[in-house]
């Protein structure tokens, strides 16, 4: 059996999603079926899984899982796909993992909850996270000169640019940074 490069990254992200929702053995099992795929997969692929790792966070809010929890994001209503299971709108979890990863410049549009304004900005993504139900790219954003925090389901529109960045030595960031962005 062999799996595709984003095969192993959903896996990533099933993990890390997991940490907080499974019981010690549960979570053992799953790790130890990961590390078997890590195991045959390229080094160049074992590279790529590793910086991702490094770059995504998952921040335990009680259950992991909304359709768990009676207190429902309220701010926007979530839908049933096609198979009834429930979906957050949560989107280009895919795109922003490859982009994080390539250092890769994005442009997208993104409708900001505060101003009820959709804007085109250019971004140096650094992180993925999840907290409060959603997905959350972490990136420089050239037009504010500052980091901030995109929700994935307020993007509208997810464009790579063929630039790539090296994170500057003045904008260091760690993790502490990312939640005084976000929080």
């Amino acid at each position: 059996m062999s799996f595709t490069l984003d095969e192993a990254a959903a896996l990533l992200l099933g993990e890390k999603l997991l940490v907080s929702s499974l019981d010690i053995d549960s979570l053992q099992d799953f790790k130890q079926a990961l590390n078997k795929i890590r195991a045959v997969i390229s080094s160049t692929d074992k590279d790529y899984l590793s910086s991702l790792d490094t770059d995504l966070e998952v921040l335990p809010t009680g259950s992991q899982f909304p359709i768990d929890d009676g207190e429902k994001d309220t701010e926007e209503p979530r839908s049933l796909n096609q198979k009834g299971a429930l979906h957050s709108g949560d989107r280009w979890l895919r795109e922003c993992r490859s982009s994080i990863v390539r250092r890769q410049v994005v442009e997208i549009g993104y409708a900001a909850l505060s101003r009820h304004q959709h804007t085109v900005r250019e971004i140096e993504p650094i992180g993925l996270f999840y907290y409060s139900w959603h997905w959350h790219f972490i990136a420089w954003c050239r037009l504010r000169e500052a980091y901030r925090d995109f929700r994935l389901d307020r993007i509208l529109s997810f464009l790579p640019k063929a630039e790539q960045f090296a994170r500057p030595k003045g904008r260091a960031i760690t993790w502490r940074v990312v939640l005084a962005v976000a929080v």
